[in-house]
């Protein structure tokens, strides 16, 4: 096409494809917050036991009961550096949906400029933090790796091994229903608390939904398979139903790979299993930085902006180093449902 410049022409609304976080697990499972200004986060644990008081015939002496001690486990919360460089001359240039005859000054375009790419980094934090609380629960285990997939760090939560679940509901004899009693019962057994939440991978929700026994289950109960889908939570989350107080939710969120695939957060075939009671949270270590008065910045994110020495660059900068750890973690229980 030839354009001429005495052409009128006219600009139609921006299309902006920005992909926000899900952030179900975290918002629904993990929502204890705690800040510390320390590189390292010390935990105490004391677990108790279900003896039963022995009884003794009139006249015996009392029976001594041992006191249970406690362990004490340290954790350091992942460090998270960011930073978006933007060069002066890109300020000279139009921005997404601006006409190219528009008054915006530069200054107005470097602070929009700014705030997007600040919003950018704090979305690539928030589904590390997701991933994290996915994978605790998934495998009672965090795996921190580099911008290479590299693993630099394993954090071992210890969950039981019983807690690591392998069975296939899409077989004959399969009964979702039954495992989730059953798998509550396990969870109450080692931790004293049952899971109400329920997060599967999208081949899981094929396989539960297609199942004969969900299928019976509800016909018992009179309700249509159809009304399972309705409640759309927000983006890549749908409630499937309740059953037997449990919460079942769809799972589809993405995130994309070192290796530029986009892959799904929660494993396609698997689910996660947790609680509202397990006290599971977020903690956010120390960020060592003397633009604090103490050198040392407490909080969930760090965001500042540094210029180089000719002043025609500025980085936008945003740290963070979060640890999503489930306190009770032999509340929550996690493995594969689809072969």
């Amino acid at each position: 096409m030839v354009e001429n410049i005495f052409d009128r022409k006219s600009m139609t609304e921006a299309v902006n494809i920005s992909f926000t976080p899900t952030k179900a697990v975290f918002n629904k499972l993990f929502n204890s917050i705690e800040t510390f200004d320390t590189r390292f986060v010390d935990l105490d644990i004391k677990k108790g036991g279900r003896s039963v008081a022995p009884y003794i015939q009139r006249g015996d002496s009392a029976v001594g009961i041992a006191s249970s001690g406690f362990s004490a486990k340290t954790y350091e919360p992942p460090l998270i550096k960011l930073f978006t460089p933007t060069n002066a001359d890109e300020l000279l240039q139009r921005g997404l949906g601006e006409n190219v005859y528009d008054n915006k000054s530069p200054t107005d375009r470097a602070a929009s400029k700014l705030l997007d790419d600040q919003l950018e980094l704090d979305n690539m934090i928030q589904r590390a933090e997701e991933i994290q609380c996915v994978e605790s629960l998934l495998t009672g285990i965090v795996t921190v790796k580099d911008d290479e997939a590299n693993t630099i760090d394993t954090i071992n939560y210890g969950r039981a091994s019983e807690l690591n679940i392998t069975t296939d509901w899409t077989g004959a004899t399969s009964n979702p229903i039954a495992d989730i009693r059953a798998w509550q019962a396990l969870a109450i057994k080692n931790s004293g608390i049952a899971p109400n939440i329920m997060f599967l991978g999208s081949e899981s929700v094929t396989s539960f939904l297609n199942n004969d026994k969900v299928g019976e289950f509800l016909d018992n109960r009179r309700i249509d398979v159809g009304e399972l889908s309705l409640k759309a939570l927000e983006l890549g989350v749908t409630l499937l139903g309740v059953i037997n107080g449990v919460q079942v939710y769809s799972y589809d969120e993405f995130y994309t790979n070192p290796a530029g695939v986009v892959t799904p957060i929660l494993d396609t075939k698997k689910m996660i299993f947790g609680s509202t009671f397990g006290k599971y949270g977020v903690l956010y270590g120390g960020l060592s930085n003397y633009r604090e008065g103490n050198g040392v910045a407490e909080g969930q994110r760090l965001s500042f902006s540094t210029l180089n020495e000719d002043g025609d660059q500025r980085k936008v900068h945003v740290w963070s180093a979060p640890l999503a750890i489930p306190k009770f973690i032999d509340s929550s229980l996690g493995g594969t449902v689809t072969s």
